[in-house]
């Protein structure tokens, strides 16, 4: 359930929350903008800073999660899928060619693409109404002029399903490629340090 996305604190129940009315997104672009449009996130931070939201159903809490996300890192966010997408160099220059072309050539954003329509229902449902929360936040986020979108001269896309199924697809990646690394490190002390070697690999 939801909860697992929006953790509440009893202590803060009674502390006040600023209501926040997301804007309508057309039902043509996400097949939830109807039913967001409607919704209310309750938003408020606690004594250490972390923000918190209150929503009255999942779906709603999937938005108030990703407004959240793009309210305070949105350019964070549009990092990711850029870089998933190998698109860094448009915002960042000639520096990251090399890297998006590397991740060009993975394609890990076309096969989100591909996997976002066999996904079930339920599942599109809640990126569709993250996004949803992300275009929200998005807007706000654009509202302050010292962010890094102001910096850089330039306003991030819309954001869809699919992106989010990139980010993920991009941080499993490195994860796989973290282990592959550390497997053929290990691989190579074993050679060199025989029986020494392995114990060192299994010291807890």
């Amino acid at each position: 359930g939801w909860m697992r996305w929006v953790s509440f604190l009893s202590f803060l129940v009674s502390c006040s929350s600023t209501p926040v009315r997301f804007e309508n997104e057309n039902s043509t672009v996400n097949p939830l903008g109807n039913a967001l449009g409607t919704s209310q996130c309750d938003l408020w931070r606690d004594p250490e800073g972390v923000s918190h939201a209150r929503a009255k159903t999942e779906y709603g809490a999937d938005a108030c999660l990703g407004y959240l996300h793009a309210k305070d890192r949105g350019f964070h966010l549009d990092y990711l899928r850029r870089a998933a997408q190998g698109r860094l160099s448009e915002i960042l220059g000639s520096s990251k060619v090399k890297d998006d072309f590397f991740m060009r050539l993975m394609g890990l954003a076309s096969q989100a693409e591909r996997l976002v329509p066999d996904l079930p229902e339920e599942v599109r449902n809640v990126l569709w109404a993250y996004s949803y929360g992300v275009n929200n936040g998005l807007v706000e986020a654009l509202k302050d002029e010292s962010n890094e979108f102001a910096e850089l001269d330039y306003e991030p896309d819309p954001w869809k399903p699919e992106d989010s199924l990139a980010i993920l697809l991009l941080e499993s990646f490195f994860e796989t490629k973290n282990t592959f690394t550390q497997d053929v490190s290990e691989t190579t002390w074993m050679k060199a340090w025989g029986e020494e070697g392995a114990s060192l690999m299994t010291m807890g």
